[in-house]
């Protein structure tokens, strides 16, 4: 349910940068003016998309990797092998997390020139989407290490 969630999020957020995108060309091409908002908005609302739409793929297992050294071990190392790189990577989400809540209230006096929104709004797509990732990437190496249904 918060994976569908999260894809109706993406696809809404999707969608309004290309209204506001597409707006932009036609009010500039056949009226002769400009929206303000156009290039903040898109840049900022970009942001909550690459990291939501990143957690699906967590969610899916489908960022890039290379199996080459898993392909050329026996499976219980490659299993070994493939929970390594996923505590690498809640080390990363972790440092991310970290990084972006100390981040956060040094932007809180700050505010988008046009849309006149604090930009803690748009950034706080970093721990947000870190935390899912997090939970994601735990359920990922949990479902490495389970053992599945056939075996014993």
């Amino acid at each position: 349910m918060l994976i569908r969630a999260i894809e109706i999020i993406v696809v809404a957020l999707m969608g309004s940068i290309t209204a506001v995108v597409i707006a932009e060309v036609a009010l500039r091409n056949f009226a002769g003016m400009s929206l303000i908002i156009t290039d903040e908005f898109s840049r900022n609302v970009m942001i909550w998309t690459a990291m939501l739409a990143a957690t699906l793929v967590v969610h899916e297992d489908g960022h890039v990797r290379i199996n080459l050294l898993e392909d050329m071990v026996s499976p219980p190392v490659a299993k070994l092998l493939s929970v390594l790189a996923g505590l690498i990577v809640l080390f990363f989400l972790g440092v991310l997390i970290y990084s972006s809540l100390i981040l956060m209230p040094s932007l809180s006096t700050q505010y988008t020139v046009t849309l006149g929104i604090s930009v803690v709004w748009f950034y706080a797509a970093l721990p947000i989407s870190g935390v899912l990732m997090f939970g994601l990437t735990l359920r990922n190496i949990f479902l490495v290490i389970k053992p599945s249904s056939g075996s014993r």
